[in-house]
């Protein structure tokens, strides 16, 4: 069986052009239900025909790969091991939930639904070796979408003029400008490592959002791919983060570049490069801080109050926490004065905190921390990749998305494929 998130598989050349065109539209409905415009827009039909083009590509994905799984004698067992563990860990949550008044089966699709529509596509992907060319359609998108961001937030810096407007509904309803509904600007200039601009949100409603997107997309790119025009790729992705002003997907870029080079390393390298990086990574991720503190220190102070309040909520339910749509309890234990001052600044700022308010420690193992630790212990590259993720969803509110769903359930498959095959695989970059 092949085994990794890369494998030897040739290029996506080779799959038949329906799955190719599938494997688009899954891709393409995905980074769109990450909070774009189109997703939160006050009119639903963008965000209604963005579910129906994720959940559709999938259904027929999922039976392909259900289909030829069987046709091919392939080990169907991890796949229904995995089914019927979903279903069974996750029923506690969703009685909890239920009987609390916070559960919403359309707003919790991206847990209940979806997972058991990817894993088997997932699986399936992963033992044919041709999983590798996905992630690649992921990172085209991105680059597509960054492109024409930059284009657009450099016509925005010149003094282009907005020439349509949008209404969301992201932190209260509101009237966004934008380009031919290609490029909004929800938010505005900021002071960012000594430079003043407006944030590049491309066509998310907020930077961050699109941060966490671009984020994702370096991360595949820099460990899974060996493309030649692969420089030129990272080269946008690197120059777009930048433009959004976030700390965050910054401090990914520099973590990435600098985890990635030690993970190609022979093992007595490593030692060397260790002493090496870790005074730079600590320069160089202190002087970002800084920055931000010093330019951006309301975002610093909400950040900080936001994990305090998180943990407050979330001891007054430890274990099951406070349901799936919990996602106010929180408010109690913030400034009051921040639902008036900062423009209404009462928007939550850690993923991972809201998961342990929703579903407390047992949701946090089985959503979060499992999939995670049983991917990333299995090598160095793998655990580079694992801790980068688990920096996005502390430091960005992208829990209760399609795609960090979509990259928990692909460290599942590659944990079950792992054992299915009774040894740990190395991946590329090894």
């Amino acid at each position: 069986m092949a085994s990794e998130l890369h494998e030897s598989g040739k290029s996506g050349s080779t799959e038949p052009s329906y799955l190719i065109l599938l494997e688009y539209i899954f891709v393409l409905a995905l980074i769109l239900s990450q909070q774009t415009v189109y997703w939160v827009m006050m009119s639903d039909k963008l965000n209604k025909l963005i579910t129906i083009g994720l959940f559709g590509s999938l259904f027929l994905m999922a039976i392909v790969s259900v289909i030829a799984i069987v046709q091919a004698k392939r080990q169907a067992l991890p796949v229904v091991l995995f089914e019927f563990l979903w279903v069974v860990t996750l029923f506690p949550i969703v009685i909890r939930s239920l009987t609390m008044g916070k559960f919403s089966f359309f707003n919790d699709l991206y847990l209940i639904v979806f997972p058991l529509l990817l894993f088997p596509v997932a699986y399936f992907l992963i033992i044919t070796a041709r999983l590798k060319p996905l992630l690649q359609r992921f990172v085209n998108v991105v680059v597509v979408f960054a492109v024409i961001s930059l284009f657009f937030w450099i016509a925005s810096f010149a003094g282009r003029a907005a020439n349509m407007s949008v209404t969301i509904h992201w932190g209260g309803v509101r009237a966004i400008p934008g380009y031919y509904m290609l490029y909004f600007i929800p938010q505005g200039a900021v002071h960012f490592l000594g430079f003043s601009f407006i944030r590049n949100c491309g066509v998310f409603a907020e930077a961050p959002m699109y941060s966490f997107v671009l984020s994702v997309a370096f991360i595949f790119e820099m460990f899974f791919d060996q493309r030649k025009r692969r420089n030129v790729l990272i080269l946008i992705l690197a120059i777009t983060s930048f433009t959004t002003a976030s700390t965050t997907g910054l401090i990914i870029i520099v973590l990435t570049i600098l985890l990635t080079i030690l993970a190609r390393a022979s093992l007595r390298m490593r030692s060397l490069l260790l002493i090496i990086f870790i005074p730079v990574a600590v320069i160089a991720l202190n002087a970002i801080l800084q920055s931000k503190t010093q330019n951006m220190g309301g975002s610093v102070s909400v950040r900080l109050e936001d994990f305090i309040a998180g943990f407050k909520s979330w001891k007054t339910a430890p274990v099951f926490g406070h349901g799936l749509e919990a996602g106010d309890d929180y408010l109690p234990y913030i400034d009051f004065g921040r639902t008036f001052y900062q423009d209404g600044n009462s928007g939550f700022s850690s993923g991972f905190m809201t998961v342990l308010m929703q579903g407390g420690a047992y949701f946090a193992c089985l959503y979060v921390i499992i999939p995670i630790v049983s991917y990333g212990l299995q090598s160095v590259a793998r655990l580079s990749v694992a801790l980068l993720i688990l920096l996005l969803v502390v430091n960005s509110v992208v829990s209760s998305s399609y795609l960090f769903s979509a990259i928990m359930i692909l460290f599942y498959a590659v944990a079950f494929e792992a054992w299915s095959s009774g040894r740990s695989r190395s991946v590329q970059v090894d």
